[in-house]
């Protein structure tokens, strides 16, 4: 089945997430919640990562490009 994402307005995840946080407090649940304040933060900003210190100090070469990586 196909991915497809869901646009989810942040402060409506950071409450949601919020909540889910308080309900995996209860002591009979011992998983982490599926969404963390954190998590929906990080998730609401663009990233892009820089590994040209990878690449020249460690010598770093990906085993597959970024187009198959997406795919």
């Amino acid at each position: 089945q196909p991915f497809t994402p869901k646009f989810i307005p942040y402060p409506i995840a950071k409450i949601f997430a919020a909540c889910m946080e308080d309900l995996y407090r209860l002591p009979f649940i011992t998983k982490e919640p599926r969404l963390t304040r954190y998590s929906a933060a990080v998730l609401s900003m663009g990233q892009t990562l820089n590994i040209d210190a990878a690449k020249r100090d460690l010598r770093y070469k990906a085993n597959i490009s970024i187009a198959q990586g997406i795919e």
